[in-house]
């Protein structure tokens, strides 16, 4: 996914909050929706987190803040990598939440039938 479809996938996002939806079945299309999103997220996550670990360390040492010296370039992408993989971590953990959320409101649906 290249920047430009990211920054297309938030637009669209925050075009659908501005129209959130006030009825039980829109709630729970949009439970549903929230859910293959996260799913879509951490996996993306997860990849990039791959990709940056693979990156060539061709640069050389580099200076993290002005206090520190020099680190390898292997250091640093080590180090996002793992933040990527926390930030996926807790976003399957969203993704958990978003699930329970979705199965309440199909209760609900059932029984309002």
């Amino acid at each position: 996914m290249s920047t430009r479809e990211l920054k297309t996938a938030v637009a669209s996002i925050q075009e659908a909050d501005a129209s959130m939806p006030t009825d039980l079945d829109g709630m729970r299309g949009a439970l549903g929706d929230l859910d293959d999103l996260l799913g879509v997220l951490s996996s993306y996550g997860r990849r990039l987190s791959s990709a940056v670990e693979s990156l060539p360390g061709a640069t050389p040492d580099l200076r993290v803040n002005e206090v520190d010296g020099p680190v390898a370039p292997e250091f640093v992408c080590n180090q996002v990598a793992i933040h990527l993989q926390a930030a996926a971590a807790g976003i399957d953990q969203s993704r958990t939440a978003v699930r329970v959320a979705h199965r309440l409101s199909e209760r609900l649906h059932l029984q309002r039938r």
